[in-house]
């Protein structure tokens, strides 16, 4: 009889056990839609607390933004995640978590940022967090409702996204992975064009052919540099690029495809020919205008959130039979592709526009000559705003330092310097347009607005 006491208690005792454990379930990593896991954010800065938990801010939107101090997109982003912090405060909670390390960057890096933009948001620097939930890539977004579940994982968040999420809708989002997280993807083979039996997303989703689709963000993007690339050449490993490509146009013919691109992208190629105008040798530059000129009514097609974002994004794959395929045929049927589904006119035209000139004082030129020491490596990424740069053309200091994307038009070489030269900037960090204009000036360099003919793409209404 006590054998039998003993047996029920024994097993009344798993039995609650195993019930306690399902009612108080908890994930052991983020996983959308289910409960967000048990977790504990500690090394907490410029909060009230320094260590953060799950339950701390049950009933608001939590979003956990998660980066490391080599990611630049990363950090450019923590203005805009703050200005939401303090715009919707009663209903949101952005928590920043940067990944340690050794010599404490990743918070210098931080705490510039915080002065340079009055930063509000509480940041946590807290590599344990990342090993514990297998994160090993940024910029990655946790997103947490109010009742504790997770709603996304993705990389960035617009105001646009932010409001339809508290209004209870859920915007079409990327999602990352985690380290060990098997990738379901849309898969995309080169051995079949895009769009046909699967291949890169569903037989159905045409818009027109030679095929132009609305871009899946499942999809990797892929931007050929010039209309003569396919996307063939950006095939790893295995079979060699040349024999895939030799082997498909014997049997389907010549393709150009280009996926997840912008509309203004999408008219580059068929002009001009490509779609990225650079610095260094690009017989176009300093004769055509970087971007297509808009005359348009109504310009909100070509308005694009982010790169992560699939808002007024496309995919074209052009096929071609061989024996017809060229340049000039590829960009004659595309602009055809283009006029007839967007319905906009294009033209060249040649207009005076605006452009920045980099000349050199007589000085600068004898002074910058180089030495003859062996070429400096690229400069790469640097958080003290200090760039050497040592036996290379001026063409590369434009290309591999100098911000021209902050340049309101190109930045043409007119030093008349030929040879190498040897040069060490100090733009500071963060750097400005401004900032790297005086530190050319500091080395007898100046950079002068002037006007010139240019080729223009004009995109106007029918």
């Amino acid at each position: 009889m006590k054998k039998k006491y003993v047996v029920i208690i024994i097993l009344g005792f798993i039995s609650k056990c195993l019930y306690g454990q399902r009612s108080n379930y908890a994930p052991e990593y983020f996983e959308v839609n289910m409960p967000s896991p048990n977790y504990t954010i500690n090394n907490v800065n410029y909060y009230s607390t320094q260590r953060i938990t799950g339950k701390d801010f049950m009933g608001k939107w939590v979003f956990l933004d998660l980066w490391d101090k080599d990611c630049g997109a990363c950090m450019a982003v923590l203005p805009q995640y703050d200005s939401f912090q303090q715009k919707y405060s009663d209903k949101i909670r952005f928590v920043s978590v940067g990944k340690t390390d050794i010599d404490g960057q990743a918070k210098m890096l931080y705490e510039k940022y915080k002065a340079k933009y009055h930063l509000s948001l509480p940041c946590a620097f807290d590599s344990a967090f990342f090993h514990q939930f297998d994160i090993n890539s940024s910029p990655y977004l946790i997103v947490i409702d109010p009742s504790g579940t997770v709603k996304a994982i993705t990389a960035f968040l617009n105001e646009s996204e932010l409001k339809d999420l508290l209004a209870g809708k859920y915007p079409e989002l990327q999602k990352v992975y985690r380290e060990h997280e098997p990738k379901l993807q849309v898969t995309y083979t080169p051995n079949n064009p895009f769009l046909t039996y699967n291949n890169g997303g569903e037989d159905s989703a045409f818009l027109t052919r030679s095929i132009l689709s609305r871009y899946d963000p499942q999809l990797e993007a892929r931007w050929p540099l010039t209309i003569k690339d396919s996307a063939i050449s950006d095939v790893p490993g295995g079979t060699s690029t040349q024999q895939m490509a030799d082997e498909f146009n014997a049997t389907q013919g010549a393709r150009f495809e280009v996926f997840g691109a912008p509309v203004i992208a999408l008219y580059e190629y068929p002009f001009w020919g490509e779609t990225y105008i650079a610095a260094q040798g690009d017989t176009l530059y300093g004769k055509v205008w970087p971007e297509p000129t808009l005359e348009v009514k109504d310009s909100s097609i070509f308005e694009v959130d982010n790169f992560y974002s699939a808002k007024n994004r496309y995919s074209y794959s052009l096929t071609l039979p061989e024996k017809i395929d060229s340049r000039m045929k590829r960009m004659k049927v595309m602009q055809h592709n283009l006029e007839d589904y967007f319905g906009f006119k294009a033209s060249l035209q040649l207009r005076r526009m605006p452009y920045w000139s980099l000349e050199a004082a007589e000085t600068a030129k004898i002074k910058l000559r180089t030495k003859g020491a062996p070429p400096s490596p690229p400069p790469g990424k640097t958080h003290s705003g200090v760039y050497t740069i040592v036996n290379h053309p001026v063409w590369y200091l434009l290309w591999s330092v100098f911000p021209m994307h902050m340049a309101s038009g190109p930045v043409i070489d007119e030093t008349g310097i030929d040879g190498n030269i040897d040069i060490k900037l100090n733009s500071g960090f963060p750097a400005t347009f401004d900032s790297f204009i005086k530190a050319l000036s500091e080395n007898g360099l100046m950079l002068i607005k002037k006007e010139k003919v240019m080729q223009v793409l004009v995109l106007s209404d029918q």
